[in-house]
């Protein structure tokens, strides 16, 4: 059964007070009103991007420092407190260096996603004799003159191969698990310290 029929279930069935189920399955109040209004209360989506207004005009500028650093090399590269530095020194930013530095955080990780498309032709190796170390990831491409993949390893090895069309989807992680919302997370989490998770 699931958080929400059980919340319901305790609430309308066995008469529990809103405040001791909440406390019972550790949520707030305020989700046990949402869970009570709606069999399958809808999960929350922005509407439209949030943007800082002070950062707004600014982000072309960010942007385009994060473009250039990917042509230096690591040690060369704007810190989130140089480019907030830059920003409020030779552009005239009023805002908090907190924003800036939320903002070339999610940046930097959006810029590092990568999808490899489930579609034929099959996949092959960025580089034809590429050695992948221990523990480590190679990254496939989709080329219409590919004839498919061959992995060899010198001993007992064991490979994980992942495609996938991309979601669209928002992304919350915390430690092993990946869900849409860090209220999933939480839920994954009792999930497991309850021993629900098969």
């Amino acid at each position: 059964m699931d958080l929400c029929a059980k919340v319901r279930r305790a609430v309308m069935v066995e008469s529990q007070s809103k405040r001791a189920t909440a406390k019972r399955f550790e949520i707030s109040r305020k989700i046990v009103s949402t869970m009570l209004q709606d069999a399958e209360p809808a999960g929350y989506q922005h509407k439209d991007a949030l943007v800082s207004p002070k950062l707004g005009r600014f982000i072309g500028v960010v942007n385009q420092l994060l473009q250039d650093d990917r042509e230096v090399l690591k040690k060369q590269r704007h810190t989130a407190l140089r480019i907030f530095e830059r920003l409020r020194d030779e552009h005239g930013y009023a805002g908090v260096y907190t924003v800036v530095r939320v903002f070339v955080t999610k940046e930097r990780l959006r810029q590092k996603e990568v999808f490899v498309p489930l579609a034929p032709p099959p996949l092959r190796l960025l580089s034809a004799e590429s050695v992948v170390p221990a523990q480590r990831m190679a990254i496939l491409a989709c080329h219409t003159f590919a004839d498919g993949v061959v992995i060899e390893s010198s001993g007992e090895a064991k490979a994980l191969l992942i495609a996938g069309q991309p979601l669209s989807e928002p992304i919350a992680q915390y430690g092993p698990f990946v869900m849409n919302t860090e209220q999933e997370i939480y839920q994954a989490l009792n999930d497991f310290r309850d021993g629900r998770l098969a």
